[in-house]
């Protein structure tokens, strides 16, 4: 997730705190919260009034209890139970409830967060990765079978900046091409394997050898792909 809507968020929960009976200022603040949250939620943020009061404040909780726990997942590569020298024991769960809410029969959507394992990628960590998952408000959230593991979507330029160093595997120039910035890149080469696409698919492994191939490159650092094939 970029880093300035939560700059701007930032900013203003500070405007908001000066005048707390301000409901345009909480307005504000919620609009904030929504653009972080809808990175990985759209579904049920779009479906809610942003003039229910209740609803704006829950979200902003919701925001700042992500943001918190994100942040420090981050700085450990999302790998493994989170490990602050204030717990007794390493967080391997957690529930982000956002605001409470004065009516117990009302409920408003969470976020759990859980060690899940990875498709291909998980042979790169070594271990579990700590994944977001909303908790739906009607109750019927997503139950992963026994063993399940997730593709990761991301670009590789967030692939590198999360779990690199690595080196980038550069297409083959076209003769036709002039301009060098119309290479491809056609995968990375990090943690003693390479993360490469054949035909659209992607995967790692340390038995993949690194080749110069346009077939399934994505076009730049900043695209996304799908890792999440078998190794080869």
């Amino acid at each position: 997730m970029p880093l300035r809507p939560s700059v701007r968020f930032l900013e203003s929960l500070k405007r908001a705190q000066e005048d707390v009976r301000d409901p345009s200022l909480l307005a504000d603040c919620t609009s904030h919260a929504r653009i972080i949250l809808e990175q990985f939620l759209p579904s049920w943020i779009s479906a809610k009034d942003d003039t229910i009061s209740q609803m704006n404040l829950h979200f902003c909780a919701l925001a700042v209890q992500f943001l918190c726990l994100s942040l420090v997942s981050y700085c450990q590569a999302h790998v493994g139970a989170i490990q602050l020298s204030f717990l007794e024991h390493d967080l391997r769960s957690a529930r982000l409830n956002g605001a409470p809410t004065p009516n117990p029969t009302q409920s408003f959507p969470t976020i759990l967060v859980e060690l899940r394992m990875l498709t291909s990628l998980d042979s790169l960590l070594g271990n579990q990765v700590l994944v977001f998952s909303p908790v739906l408000q009607s109750g019927r959230n997503f139950q992963p079978k026994t063993g399940q593991k997730y593709d990761v979507v991301a670009t590789l330029e967030n692939i590198i900046d999360t779990w690199g160093p690595a080196g980038s595997i550069l297409s083959e120039v076209n003769p036709s091409e002039v301009n060098p910035s119309s290479r491809l890149v056609s995968g990375l080469v990090i943690g003693r394997g390479v993360i490469q696409g054949i035909n659209g698919l992607w995967a790692w492994s340390p038995k993949i050898k690194p080749q110069k191939s346009r077939c399934g490159c994505a076009e730049s650092l900043t695209n996304e792909i799908r890792i999440g094939a078998l190794e080869a």
